[in-house]
């Protein structure tokens, strides 16, 4: 697939892309990843957990993904 661009949107394109990556290079020199992580309450995850709820449902109800709801319920099992 082609897409017909002007040089001035060329231009911009390479700009967009490599801020983004410049971006990425300074998150990475300061360790981070660069996304914001939000605080899971473990206490709702048990509680629904134990009302029944499928790791999915509750992953939507927290608007989080399904992965992370795992493993926060491997984690509560070992504790």
């Amino acid at each position: 697939m082609y897409i017909d661009l002007t040089i001035e949107e060329a231009k911009e394109l390479i700009d967009l892309i490599r801020g983004g990556n410049r971006q990425q290079e300074e998150l990475k020199k300061e360790g981070k990843k660069g996304t914001k992580k939000k605080p899971l309450d473990l206490g709702k995850v048990k509680a629904l957990r134990d009302a029944g709820w499928s790791n999915s449902k509750i992953a939507d109800e927290l608007k989080v993904s399904t992965s992370t709801i795992q493993r926060a319920v491997t984690e509560m099992k070992g504790e």
